[in-house]
């Protein structure tokens, strides 16, 4: 399951959510920018191993869980990683700035 499908996603007050992405055989590259949404909540599940990168904007408190497990927060400043385990399931919210962008490379 890879849920960056706008048509899973839950609806969130925002201004402009831009989704575009690209795939090189087994690679896929998702960039995915937001304005206007200062909280946002982020589910992420995908059978390989992923990077989300953190391209602009930070988010600086929150509640992360991994396959249902709470795991500490992290605030999240531009140019940070997370690594994601293959098949396991991120989930949580965040709040910060209303001006974000991401990478997700699967």
């Amino acid at each position: 399951m890879f849920c960056l499908d706008p048509t899973t996603l839950r609806r969130s007050r925002h201004r402009t959510l831009a989704h575009q992405y690209e795939s090189w055989g087994n690679i896929r590259a998702d960039l995915i920018k937001r304005t206007g949404l200062e909280r946002q909540e982020t589910r992420i599940a995908h059978p390989r191993h992923m990077f989300l990168m953190n391209l602009k904007g930070a988010a600086r408190r929150g509640e992360d869980f991994v396959d249902g497990r709470r795991v500490s927060f992290s605030a999240r400043r531009p140019g940070s990683i997370i690594y994601i385990p293959a098949g396991s399931e991120w989930t949580g919210w965040d709040e910060g700035d209303a001006i974000a962008s991401y990478l997700l490379v699967s």
